[in-house]
């Protein structure tokens, strides 16, 4: 026997291989598109989760400044009060410092000023009273012993003159 094939055998084996091709060609075409299926299902998912990840974000950022814009507020009102009543504390402070030294002053001015009062009206009695006394001493004769005893009444603190014994 020979060796060789004859041309229906080898026809057959020509249809065989040839198949054998298709179907291999088939198979990676088949497993070429699940790949690519897989591929692009991935690619669709990271995208929607790179999406979903994105708008998390976005959302937690917004968030995080409303919280942010929100804290600031509340922390300069709370500066703004604080300020207003030290302003206000100041100025009570301030205005009571000076109703104290005004008080302290008043309380060293009224005994001065009474005093200077006191002073100026005994003075200008004490001149109305000199005055009378003179007027009387230049109207009562006063070279009569009586009117010498008058007057060391009014001035009792005059020398007088030794009494007869």
């Amino acid at each position: 026997m020979s060796k060789h094939l004859t041309v229906t055998q080898t026809a057959e084996l020509l249809h065989d291989l040839r198949r054998t091709a298709r179907e291999f060609v088939e198979r990676e075409e088949k497993i070429t598109r699940e790949y690519r299926a897989k591929i692009d299902l991935a690619q669709k998912r990271l995208k929607q989760d790179l999406e979903s990840v994105e708008a998390d974000s976005a959302n937690k950022i917004t968030e995080a400044q409303a919280e942010y814009e929100s804290a600031k507020t509340r922390a300069e009102g709370i500066h703004e009060r604080r300020k207003t009543r030290i302003v206000k504390a100041y100025q009570t402070s301030n205005r009571q410092g000076l109703q104290w030294i005004e008080q302290q002053e008043g309380r060293k001015k009224y005994p001065i000023q009474k005093g200077l009062l006191d002073t100026k009206r005994n003075k200008e009695e004490a001149l109305k009273a000199n005055d009378a006394r003179t007027a009387e001493f230049h109207g009562s004769g006063t070279r009569s012993p009586q009117g010498l005893s008058r007057l060391w009444e009014f001035s009792p603190d005059a020398a007088r003159p030794a009494e007869d014994a």
